[in-house]
């Protein structure tokens, strides 16, 4: 009876859990994106010299959508919180750009729910736009 509810259990939490079905970003794609990311006005003007950007990712729910992370570089240790940003590619361009950027519900409200649950994971409900 106990293996029964463990293996119910346990089947439950694996179709519960979202599906993260993004894809590494090709090299062109991460210079785009970390150029975006350098250019964008979101999160305040951080000197380029405190970090580094990787971690770049696309959504295969739509690849009109990336995710990347912005770490603190040596000169940077201290002076800012490491954070991760939300990025749309324009339409009919290479050109990508900055939606949001933080260390929690990014992208929740402003991006597509299902992007969202793809890049970085579902959204609280009173956060959700469809």
């Amino acid at each position: 009876m106990f293996r029964a509810f463990v293996a119910a259990a346990l089947a439950a939490a694996v179709f519960a859990a979202p599906a993260v079905a993004d894809r590494a970003a090709k090299p062109a794609e991460k210079r785009q994106i970390a150029k975006a990311m350098r250019a964008s006005v979101v999160g305040g003007g951080v000197p380029d010299r405190w970090y580094t950007i990787d971690r770049q990712r696309i959504s295969t729910a739509s690849s009109s959508w990336a995710m990347a992370w912005q770490r603190s570089t040596k000169a940077g240790e201290g002076k800012f919180q490491p954070a991760y940003a939300l990025l749309v590619k324009l339409a009919g361009t290479k050109r990508w750009v900055v939606v949001d950027l933080g260390t929690a519900l990014v992208g929740c409200g402003i991006a597509p729910d299902k992007v969202v649950a793809d890049l970085v994971g579902p959204c609280p409900p009173e956060e959700r736009i469809g």
